[in-house]
């Protein structure tokens, strides 16, 4: 109950500072998660973990906002069409070699 308490109280802070400062993601979620992840983690992992949980946060975030400019009518699909095919053919190209 009180680790409930305790990371809602982290939440409340980190969104409190990413929304007036604008960070929060990586500058405070990541060694937050790190001190204080559960021990049925491998230590190896503990880190790989924390940075992973916070990427996988801000990929929901950003798809989110995405999907709910595109529903305003913000989105310019156009651009997104003529651009969005030359960086997945360089990293396939890359990736090749």
């Amino acid at each position: 109950m009180i680790a409930i308490i305790f990371f809602s109280l982290i939440g409340v802070l980190i969104g409190m500072t990413s929304s007036l400062f604008g960070f929060g993601g990586g500058f405070i979620v990541v060694p937050i998660l790190y001190a204080f992840l559960p021990d049925t983690i491998p230590a190896d992992y503990v880190m790989h973990t924390a940075i992973g949980t916070s990427l996988a946060v801000m990929i929901i975030n950003s798809f989110n906002s995405t999907l709910n400019h595109a529903r305003k009518g913000n989105v310019q699909v156009e651009g997104l069409r003529k651009h969005c095919p030359t960086p997945c053919f360089r990293k396939r190209i890359s990736f090749c070699l």
